[in-house]
């Protein structure tokens, strides 16, 4: 049910939309699943509809990706329509969270048509919007920062007073396989990029020799993986994160750093506490043999071509 005071008006995306009646600030929630108001209903449900009624009620509905149930909105959430750059975010408290909510991806002023993105719960999105043509947008979840970042619809931030900050972990269940990330952002060469404040080194991933990604602009969710001795998630390519094995829901998702990192300037006491814990991250851990053999190719590019040229060598001086 809407939480935020709207009014129906003519929409220029499609027909009837959802309008701000006031200022909505970022991060206010503005919708969210209201038991004995908003309805879900099984599949069976269309078994006992008339054409005429199923057709009025998958217009008003949606299938829920997590929950493989139609949800049906009491109120006008239901005229809310599509975008592909939205101004609300689906948003999921805990993992016991069912249907999530919806809070505002930034500023939204008064007079402003609300929007949010089907393909990121809706499991008929592509048949509502696209007459079921297949599109990229039903694997990733929009973020605030969302031409730069996409992060997979089943992590989520979570605040932490935990000595590692804040981080993700997955709402739901997550099969090995899965693209968690891409990242975006700016690359600065080694020179530049120690010019840069602490703070915007901090979120930076080394791309390659004397080259590093910058997260551009406001720090999003996508932004705060952190890092542990036995991660659950790996690089493939230079900015794409996939799940090693099956995460659980609840399940903090990192990766190691040494996937990616080659360079000292983001050394420090590890306190991840797993079995593995190197209890020092640095800028040499791509070297460790150990290592090498658990990731294999989840390296960065550039750290693949530094072990295939190290095995080399080693091979060369070997049989000299």
């Amino acid at each position: 049910m809407l939480l935020v005071k709207t009014e129906l008006r003519s929409s220029g995306i499609h027909g009837l939309g959802v309008f701000a009646v006031d200022p909505i600030p970022k991060g206010e929630l503005v919708w969210e699943f209201t038991p004995g108001l908003d309805h879900a209903f099984t599949l069976e449900v269309l078994t006992r509809l008339t054409p005429v009624q199923r057709e009025q009620f998958l217009r008003h509905s949606y299938l829920d990706s997590n929950t493989k149930e139609y949800v049906y909105c009491a109120d006008d959430g239901r005229f809310m329509n599509d975008s592909e750059t939205p101004n609300t975010i689906e948003f999921y408290a805990d993992a016991n969270d069912r249907y999530g909510a919806n809070v505002a991806a930034r500023n939204i002023a008064a007079g402003e048509e609300l929007t949010c993105d089907y393909f990121s719960f809706d499991e008929e999105a592509a048949k509502k919007l696209c007459g079921g043509a297949e599109t990229p947008r039903a694997d990733f979840q929009p973020t605030i920062d969302r031409e730069t970042q996409y992060l997979h619809k089943a992590v989520v931030f979570v605040e932490s007073n935990s000595p590692c900050g804040h981080g993700l972990e997955a709402s739901t269940a997550i099969s090995k396989g899965t693209l968690i990330a891409v990242w975006g952002g700016e690359v600065y060469n080694e020179a530049d990029f120690l010019q840069l404040p602490p703070n915007r080194q901090r979120y930076a991933v080394q791309v390659e020799d004397s080259f590093h990604l910058v997260a551009h602009g406001e720090i999003v969710p996508a932004d705060y993986f952190n890092h542990s001795c036995d991660p659950n998630t790996g690089i493939v390519g230079q900015v794409c994160l996939v799940s090693l094995r099956d995460i659980e829901a609840g399940e903090q998702v990192c990766y190691d750093y040494a996937m990616t990192e080659g360079s000292p300037h983001d050394e420090f006491d590890c306190l991840c506490g797993t079995d593995h814990c190197r209890g020092r991250i640095t800028g040499e851990d791509w070297r460790r043999p150990e290592l090498q053999t658990r990731y294999g190719s989840h390296f960065s590019p550039y750290l693949t071509r530094k072990i295939e040229l190290s095995s080399t060598a080693e091979s060369t001086t070997a049989d000299s």
